[in-house]
């Protein structure tokens, strides 16, 4: 009796051509996960207020920003120094409300006496203290786990490791508002929370980080920026 020949599956061959393929994509991206291989640096992604116009209120002088923080490892992440940023962020925000921002890095350290930051015609004196800034997947380790048998089995661990992910971010700032003529210290606590969801393979990626702290500090602000006087006494 002759014996009915199965037909073969089409794709049996691209499996096997491809599979050597998979396995050694997959071992070179498991490796560089466990190595701790990281996209390049990004800066921080910030929605900056538009262009400011010219000048309208009296100076403001925003001293350098005291950084503070805990938790640092969002510095991994970004390309410029995380004050500088932060200063100059607080800078765009301060000129775009009319004000006009003093220059305040001078060759001698801070602090500057208030009689000459008055003597120069500045109204308000704003301290920024950065607390906390920071942003990641909130449950790290179960992101990367998935990453890493995601990428051991690819092609087929790019189903394991793109569910959705939180990634949560955090910013914290405690700033000084010093009346120049008076003295007066009022003193704000501003706070920002942001989240985001995300593929899971690109929870803890530079520029994910980037964009979720951005998006934290960015209502921080609005908290300053609400605390500003309309009209600071010259």
């Amino acid at each position: 009796m002759r014996k009915t020949r199965m037909p073969r599956c089409h794709y049996s061959r691209a499996w096997r051509h491809g599979l050597p393929v998979s396995i050694a994509l997959g071992a070179i991206l498991a490796l560089s996960t466990l190595l701790g291989c990281s996209p390049a640096r990004v800066p921080l992604k910030y929605d900056y207020p538009g262009t400011p116009g010219a000048c309208q209120g009296p100076s403001v002088a925003v001293a350098p920003v005291i950084d503070q923080r805990d938790d640092r490892s969002l510095d991994r992440s970004l390309a410029l120094d995380v004050r500088d940023t932060v200063h100059g962020i607080v800078e765009r925000e301060v000129k775009e409300l009319g004000f006009c921002c003093a220059l305040c890095q001078p060759d001698e350290p801070w602090p500057i006496p208030l009689a000459r930051l008055q003597d120069e015609g500045v109204a308000l004196l704003v301290e920024p203290t950065l607390r906390d800034l920071r942003a990641g997947p909130r449950h790290p380790g179960r992101t990367s786990t998935r990453a890493t048998v995601g990428a051991l089995l690819t092609p087929i661990g790019f189903l394991i490791s793109r569910p959705p992910a939180d990634v949560d971010g955090y910013a914290a700032l405690d700033v000084a508002l010093t009346n120049v003529a008076s003295g007066a210290v009022s003193e704000v606590h501003a706070l920002g929370r942001a989240n985001q969801r995300v593929r899971g393979d690109r929870a803890g990626t530079p520029p994910v980080r980037s964009t979720v702290a951005g998006l934290a500090l960015k209502k921080a602000m609005i908290d300053l920026i609400g605390a500003l006087p309309s009209h600071p006494s010259p």
